[in-house]
């Protein structure tokens, strides 16, 4: 599934401020999911953001941040590391 206005701007890839490129894009691409699921935003928060367009920021900080991924699955130490720490 494509990435979502708001998982960019989770991502740190796009900022609220955008959203009227990403839109753009999204009429120019012709793509058929409905603005609200490209954009990533719920139904209620659409219609916020419609009624309001400077709420985006704080709807997207509202969102949990995606966690970074680990360099090594949990249990496996690096070759530069004891189980429990550097050497």
């Amino acid at each position: 599934m494509p990435e979502t206005f708001v998982d960019l701007c989770l991502a740190g890839r796009a900022r609220p401020e955008e959203v009227d490129d990403f839109v753009d894009r999204w009429h120019e691409a012709g793509d058929p999911r409905p603005l609200s699921e490209s954009l990533g935003l719920t139904h209620a928060e659409y219609v916020r953001w419609i009624a309001d367009a400077a709420c985006l920021a704080d709807i997207i900080r509202s969102r949990p941040r995606p966690r970074a991924r680990a360099a090594a699955p949990a249990g496996e130490a690096r070759a530069d590391e004891e189980e429990y720490g550097p050497r």
